[in-house]
């Protein structure tokens, strides 16, 4: 992502995208859709600007937080934690350094968990809940 200015208003500079543009049909999530849609009485659908414009719909914009091995190239370690802090962890989609497009909160989910077990339980660490 960057700051651009359009060529249809060259008054102010928009966030675009860049690299890679994020597919609007997902073979796999399109039949997963179909069949779910089956067994729950309902309908598969794709959004207006799906077909239209071949524009994702639920496209995010995240990231910032890079996750990376040191601190000239990144916010946090593999482990979430941010470089030069303790106890400090980043767990939210600003970790993820690609725009997922479709609903993303299943990988931040998982990203999650993964930081979180790498956290020893309380009694490893000498905290208590009775301090």
């Amino acid at each position: 992502m960057h700051w651009q200015r359009p060529w249809f208003w060259p008054f102010r500079k928009f966030l675009v995208s860049s690299g890679e543009k994020v597919p609007t049909y997902i073979p796999k999530a399109n039949d997963f859709a179909k069949q779910f849609a089956k067994l729950t009485g309902g309908f598969a659908m794709s959004m207006l600007p799906e077909i239209l414009f071949d524009v994702p719909g639920t496209a995010h914009c995240i990231g910032g937080c890079v996750i990376a091995d040191s601190s000239t190239h990144g916010v946090v370690d593999s482990h979430h934690r941010v470089f030069n802090y303790k106890n400090m962890y980043i767990c939210d989609g600003s970790v993820v350094s690609a725009n997922l497009g479709v609903n993303p909160s299943l990988t931040i989910t998982a990203l999650t968990e993964r930081a979180m077990s790498f956290i020893p339980p309380a009694t490893e660490t000498g905290w208590n809940d009775e301090a």
